[in-house]
């Protein structure tokens, strides 16, 4: 079992993949254009064997695994942004938190109203997770911000009230990038205090490895690792248009304009994977890692020109690649 949900690297992609034990858990495209809240999520062997749809529709992804649940949240335009979570065999698909109904939660739990939810990390009985409305203009949504909920009780706590993105957990600390200062990293603790800027620049898809933190600068594009408190940063690559990172055993796996690639954590080794078609939107670059698969989005024509979204693997030593379906 997954302690920790997800990795750190896999929330940071909005975590469309994740392992537990034996298995695969990933999302699925099932409709040919952008929109992932139209997907399937499966399950599937470390092996590539016994395949099974667990469920369809309303997928978006974010997935988290802990004590035999899996936690995501739907995508769809009428019920976006909720969190729900579903048995390792598919069965008890269950709503979590609502904004439709007085309480705010399903199955009798009392909490205030969560909608809008953009990503969540669960460790063990509590969710965290941030909450944007998406608004930037005009009187800001209270609502906005970072909460944590008791997965057992539903008892929701605001820990912070601001647009919040790229939000992991790395034991007692929150890492984000905070909208009210210009998307600059931050770290909160678990309980809400010491809330601490990291950076003096902008960055996204914060991943924290082995006690250090690796992000991409989001005005040159370039990855950056830094010590915990912030201090100590350097440019691991001076490269630019990196698109998102995706950190695990030692390797900086990346997105950029034009492929995908891996490096070692200090800057070297670095080789490219694969070509890379750019995905749209909020899904542009986005890569999952289990085991020795690499799984990553693409946006690619389609016989009559148009644009889909596929789902594709490859190995982290750059074979087998293939499209997922």
């Amino acid at each position: 079992m997954n302690p920790e949900g997800n990795t750190t690297g896999n929330i940071a992609n909005s975590a469309f993949a994740v392992q537990d034990a034996g298995e695969i858990y990933y999302v699925q495209p099932a409709r040919p254009d952008y929109v992932m809240w139209q997907s399937d999520l499966t399950k599937i062997g470390m092996d590539g064997s016994n395949k099974v749809i667990l469920l369809t529709g309303d997928r978006q992804g974010h997935l988290n695994i802990s004590n035999g649940w899996i936690y995501y949240i739907s995508g769809g335009a009428s019920n976006g942004g909720l969190i729900y979570k579903v048995r390792e065999d598919g069965t008890e698909n269950m709503l979590v938190t609502t904004s439709e109904t007085p309480n705010g939660f399903a199955q009798g739990y009392t909490s205030q109203n969560l909608g809008n939810i953009q990503s969540i990390s669960v460790v063990g009985d509590w969710i965290y997770c941030s909450v944007d409305s998406g608004s930037s203009s005009g009187s800001p949504d209270e609502n906005n911000g970072i909460y944590k909920i008791n997965a057992v009780t539903g008892n929701v706590t605001q820990l912070l009230s601001a647009r919040t993105g790229s939000l992991v957990v790395y034991n007692d600390w929150l890492c984000y990038s905070n909208g009210e200062d210009g998307w600059k990293a931050y770290k909160i603790r678990t309980d809400g205090t010491e809330n601490t800027m990291l950076t003096d620049f902008p960055v996204s898809t914060i991943n924290i490895y082995s006690d250090m933190i690796y992000c991409v600068d989001t005005v040159k594009m370039r990855i950056y690792g830094m010590n915990l408190d912030g201090t100590s940063a350097e440019i691991i690559n001076s490269s630019s248009n990196i698109l998102k990172i995706n950190v695990t055993d030692g390797w900086i796996y990346f997105v950029s304009s034009n492929g995908l690639y891996k490096m070692k954590t200090d800057g070297s080794g670095i080789t490219r994977l694969c070509d890379y078609e750019s995905a749209a939107g909020i899904y542009a670059g986005n890569i999952n890692i289990v085991g020795e698969w690499v799984y990553f989005l693409e946006q690619k024509k389609n016989d009559a020109g148009g644009n889909i979204l596929t789902l594709s693997k490859i190995k982290n030593d750059g074979s087998e690649l293939q499209e997922v379906k």
